[in-house]
């Protein structure tokens, strides 16, 4: 029993670090081509970016310490918004100090205005976003042209004495502006919306399209969902329909102490990324996801709490006790992960097949453990028709 155990603990590292290789090296794939003249200004660089066919070209004066950009994008309607910046602090929006052009209300002239997307303006939609001064990132010799709904900005960068060269970009598209206040309203929030960040070597040109925090995102997701929504849930079910077959014990215990033991260690790596995660994010986003996911783990604590605090089942009413307090948390566990796992699926926004693969596997335990319980109970009634035994404890 020793070894199944072994071998399932060694399978599921070998899974764990496959998921973080994995995660570790995606990159964002070019989707434009790219041209180095705009506006009769020829640029030294020019690279296509990973979303909405954007493009930015430039010139590093290294003697001046200052970079002329062009950043091409289309803005899908004349009523809509074409953002670009640099976020001197990191690879999110926050921080971001940006360049926005739209069109005035004649959709004739297109205008530009320099914003502060701060923590509140990111994460808080019911914040208005308006024109700032006083930038941290100097921009100088602005203008913005238009060809249909494609829009150029460009723009001189002056960069600080010994500022490094990778810099940090974001951008975007919006679909409406409040013309009144030259405030630009929000974006969606799909994958390409939340990919649209870049940092640039602008010397090499070397570029990485997805940030740590979104490594990191995508190893807690896929680790989350192997150990809480899948491990878990089996070696529930493990318990409940293994034990009461005779010649399944003691096997039915090992592989159910195998299961959550290996659902708890990479759980708790789960959980680890999930509180590194709010370093690269305020604690206000998705707080309801992260409340779940510590009450998730406490929950899943208590559990491996109770195995090593077992009563033996001679010993009563203890055992007992501990059945029904072992069982409810165990339940409301596995309820909790489905419901979180979901809404962290939704979160990472990975595609709907990935959602609907994950409500899939889970409707499938579902039904399983519907039949396996209707067998149950009807062997439980027959026994005790001929038997006359009393109802079993809980399992």
């Amino acid at each position: 029993m020793i070894d199944m155990e072994s071998r399932v603990m060694s399978s599921l590292r070998l899974v764990g670090a496959f998921v973080i290789l994995v995660s570790l090296f995606q990159t964002g794939s070019a989707q434009a081509s790219c041209s180095k003249i705009y506006s009769g200004q020829t640029f030294t660089e020019c690279r296509p970016l990973n979303t909405f066919g954007a493009t930015l070209a430039w010139t590093l004066h290294e003697v001046n310490h200052t970079i002329d950009f062009a950043f091409n994008e289309d803005a899908g309607s004349l009523a809509g918004w074409v953002g670009w910046g640099i976020n001197p602090t990191g690879g999110l929006m926050p921080g971001t100090q940006a360049l926005v052009a739209f069109w005035d209300a004649n959709r004739t002239n297109v205008i530009v205005r320099e914003y502060d997307l701060t923590v509140d303006v990111a994460y808080r939609p019911e914040t208005p976003l308006f024109p700032a001064n006083n930038l941290s990132v100097l921009y100088t010799d602005t203008r913005v042209e238009a060809a249909g709904t494609v829009v150029t900005i460009l723009s001189t960068l002056h960069l600080t004495p010994n500022q490094s060269v990778t810099l940090n970009h974001v951008w975007n598209r919006g679909f409406r502006v409040v013309l009144a206040t030259l405030s630009p309203g929000g974006h969606h929030l799909t994958s390409e919306n939340r990919a649209s960040r870049v940092k640039i070597n602008m010397v090499t040109g070397g570029f990485t399209s997805v940030s740590d925090g979104e490594r990191v995102k995508n190893a807690h997701g896929i680790i989350n969902v192997i150990s809480w929504g899948m491990l878990m849930p089996i070696g529930v079910m493990i318990a409940r329909y293994l034990r009461p077959l005779p010649k399944a014990d003691p096997l039915w215990f090992h592989l159910h102490r195998a299961c959550q033991t290996s659902a708890y260690v990479l759980g708790v790596v789960g959980f680890g990324l999930g509180l590194k995660l709010q370093t690269y994010a305020p604690v206000l986003l998705y707080s309801k996801h992260r409340n779940i996911g510590v009450v998730i783990f406490v929950l899943a604590t208590l559990q491996v709490l109770a195995l090593v605090l077992r009563p033996h089942k001679d010993t009563k009413p203890w055992r007992r006790y501990w059945n029904i307090y072992h069982h409810t948390i165990g339940y409301t566990t596995i309820l909790l992960i489905v419901i979180n796992n979901i809404t962290g699926i939704d979160i990472l926004d990975p595609g709907k097949r990935f959602r609907i693969a994950y409500i899939a596997f889970v409707a499938f335990l579902v039904a399983v453990a519907a039949i396996l319980e209707a067998i149950s109970w009807r062997r439980w009634w027959i026994m005790r028709k001929k038997l006359k035994i009393e109802v079993p404890s809980s399992i």
